[in-house]
């Protein structure tokens, strides 16, 4: 189900407030996602990751030790942010009465980026607050919402050319409102140097589904050493070496793809073997998975082969 909202908040200190402004809001007649039950990391993947992906205004409530935990790679409200970024959802940050002052010094730098880059909306609790989320949803959010309204709808195997953005869409959400895209070019490439390759580095890159997470893990060895991931980032800072799975997502819509990107300039799909972003599970020191574009057939090859392709995806 589409949403209009979606509230982000750290229970410890946020919860009242999100659930204010979440009646307020509603008041106004959007529609707003809040998880106000507990749940374990799976149902993060099932549940909050799927309302972000539906709503179209993300909100992040900045209450007092909000970002405290960020610092772990497993934690919640880090992952709902980070995942909203990469979507480039619109982002309000509320701060309540003003108790956010500084970031803390272990904050991962995504969520500073996603979170500074938009300007903080301060609201005050008790009598002020149905007067300031009047101008929350006046200033920011009823903009927002008309504009979005008023995006295209995609489907696979259309040209997307979009705030300095071009691909070929390959994938998307049951309404059209995101999905991912097909880079416009391609290049023959080694997975990682041949220093790197003789060093047996094993970065635990093993997911098959989601090339983002991979492509994240491999970026902190250094871009320099992984040159097929350095030429998708080259694209610049969202895309990403697609995982298996999305590599056979691309397989199986490829005369789509093709024709899109042969009216639009683009290098079509017509080498054999492409690089994925996820390593051989039984020997990941050595080998990562490639896909064969035409026969969809999955093969191991060594980190330093120069003869594969690389392609670069990403999320709109």
């Amino acid at each position: 189900m589409a949403h209009d909202i979606f509230i982000s908040y750290r229970r410890e200190g946020g919860m009242d407030i999100a659930r204010q402004i979440q009646f307020l809001l509603e008041n106004h007649g959007f529609t707003v996602f809040i998880d106000l039950e507990s749940c374990n990391y799976s149902s993060w993947r099932e549940k909050i990751k799927k309302g972000i992906e539906n709503s179209k205004v993300f909100i992040f409530i900045l209450s007092k030790k909000s970002l405290e935990r960020c610092e772990n790679e497993d934690d919640m409200v880090r992952e709902e942010i980070e995942y909203a970024y990469k979507l480039r959802k619109e982002i309000i940050p509320i701060n309540p009465d003003n108790e956010f002052k500084t970031f803390p010094v272990k904050c991962p730098a995504l969520v500073r980026e996603a979170l500074e880059q938009h300007n903080f909306f301060e609201v005050f609790r008790g009598q002020h607050l149905k007067l300031t989320v009047n101008t929350l949803v006046e200033q920011r959010i009823r903009m927002i919402i008309e504009s979005y309204q008023e995006t295209s709808c995609y489907k696979i195997g259309d040209y997307y050319d979009y705030k300095g953005i071009q691909g070929v869409v390959f994938d998307v959400n049951e309404n059209g409102k995101h999905g991912k895209l097909l880079s416009m070019h391609q290049v023959v490439i080694a997975w990682c140097t041949l220093l790197q390759y003789k060093a047996k580095v094993f970065i635990g890159a093993l997911n098959e589904f989601d090339g983002y997470v991979n492509s994240n893990m491999i970026a902190q060895f250094g871009l320099d050493k992984y040159p097929a991931l350095q030429w998708c980032r080259s694209e610049g800072a969202d895309w990403y070496l697609p995982a298996v799975e999305e590599l056979l997502m691309i397989h199986h819509n490829c005369d789509k793809i093709n024709a899109a990107l042969q009216k639009n300039n683009g290098d079509e799909l017509s080498g054999l073997w492409y690089w994925s972003s996820t390593e051989d599970e039984e020997d990941g020191e050595k080998y990562a998975l490639c896909v064969n574009i035409q026969t969809s057939n999955k093969k191991s090859f060594c980190k330093d082969v120069v003869a594969n392709y690389a392609r670069a995806i990403i999320t709109f």
